[in-house]
């Protein structure tokens, strides 16, 4: 006996699972995530106070 190329599934069917339904509003929920996510971290970042050795370097080339 054979070994399928096909992969079998968890209840014995060699099928391939179903796409999603709209794939392109699941690009448009992932790219939100993405967005948001960094959105956030440039807020964070921009927050973040400027290292005063940096402020140091930056005042010795005035």
């Amino acid at each position: 006996m054979g070994v399928s190329a096909l992969a079998v599934s968890k209840n014995g069917s060699d099928e391939k699972p179903a796409p999603p339904r709209n794939p392109k509003s699941a690009r448009k929920a992932g790219n939100k995530e993405v967005g948001q996510a960094l959105r956030s971290a440039y807020d964070q970042t921009v927050n973040e106070d400027v290292p005063s050795d940096l402020l140091d370097l930056l005042g010795k080339l005035s």
